[in-house]
């Protein structure tokens, strides 16, 4: 069964930093061990990015596969300062990739899925449309915690890879900003999920992207709340380039480190390393819902992702819980 990334190797190969060959230096957030693995055996899943409920169940590898050859042509034009549509569009391509492709992305929409279909269940129970059930046992069921309803994170999924143009489209739009880090003894972090979520400061419920494309270079997304013409890209987008504070280098990495789902990567270990990965390990992105009811039959859910702070990992999707999909150690002989 052959591995799929939904982190591209081309991508990771730039946080080898030579100190150990051809291996990473890569820890675990949920139990503190570190590894130096290869980047084939990292942020991969047999048949991971097959979803058996779209009509091409390989839509999502291809969209990597097309993405992969031209990443560190694109990162090259960011870091000269050439912002053309191609190597915006590569950019952008790689970062849906990730958030329809990773484990984090199955699980980020299923408490709205949830929260939809418990509302839609007890609507139904008290308008008496669903026969045999005794009065309000869904309800207090629910409310107990007896009943519960079960999400399949490919669903949510195939309907963003359905669209998968649509999805890279709209990062094309908002305000980019080209970071650099000129600090080599604090490179820029990366994870299993390095898409790192920044509350913004103009508008609060909204989140802005910040991605680490290399150890010395990264991006911020800030998203705009025009929505016209979103469905053409490269309308409402403006590009500049800004060299970041040692303070600045320092808050990108917590976000990076908080947003990661099991694996952090660094170039290089110092004596301080551990202990900065250590606070703020735990904390992860979670979907928080907010519901407005509309009226007595229609209720309104708001999906939004924070970082939250928690004892433990979030729980993932069925389809992947119980296995291990962040193995670090060496790849298997197939």
């Amino acid at each position: 069964m052959a591995l799929d990334h939904y982190v591209p190797q081309v991508y990771l190969r730039h946080w080898i930093s030579g100190d150990n060959g051809p291996l990473l230096n890569v820890i675990r957030k949920s139990n503190f061990k570190r590894f130096t693995p290869r980047t084939k055996d990292i942020c991969a899943i047999p048949e991971g990015n097959t979803n058996r409920l779209l009509e091409d169940s390989q839509k999502i590898e291809n969209a990597l596969k097309a993405i992969e050859p031209k990443y560190n042509k694109a990162l090259a034009s960011l870091k000269n300062g050439q912002f053309d549509d191609e190597s915006i569009w590569t950019i952008s391509g790689f970062i849906a990739c990730i958030m329809v492709a990773s484990p984090t992305a199955l699980r980020l929409n299923n408490p709205f899925l949830k929260a939809i279909l418990r509302d839609m269940a007890v609507g139904l129970e008290r308008r008496n449309l669903i026969p045999g059930l005794e009065k309000k046992m869904i309800a207090r069921g629910l409310e107990r915690g007896a009943v519960d309803f079960k999400v399949d994170g490919r669903y949510s999924q195939a309907i963003e890879a359905e669209d998968m143009d649509k999805v890279i489209g709209l990062l094309t739009h908002g305000d980019w900003e080209v970071l650099h880090n000129r600090f080599s003894d604090n490179p820029f972090y990366t994870s299993d999920y390095p898409i790192a979520l920044e509350v913004s400061k103009t508008i609060p419920w909204i989140n802005n992207k910040i991605i680490p494309l290399s150890p010395s270079l990264a991006i911020r997304i800030k998203p705009r709340t025009d929505t016209k013409r979103q469905e053409q890209p490269f309308v409402n987008l403006s590009v500049k380039r800004r060299a970041l504070s040692r303070g600045e280098v320092k808050m990108i990495n917590t976000l990076v480190v908080r947003s990661a789902e099991e694996i952090v990567v660094y170039l290089k270990e110092h004596d301080w390393t551990l202990d900065f990965i250590n606070r703020n390990r735990y904390f992860w992105i979670d979907g928080v819902v907010t519901k407005r009811v509309v009226s007595e039959n229609e209720s309104l859910f708001i999906n939004r992702q924070r970082l939250l702070e928690r004892s433990a990992p979030p729980e993932l999707n069925e389809e992947l819980s119980g296995k291990d999909w962040f193995n670090l150690g060496p790849a298997k002989k197939r």
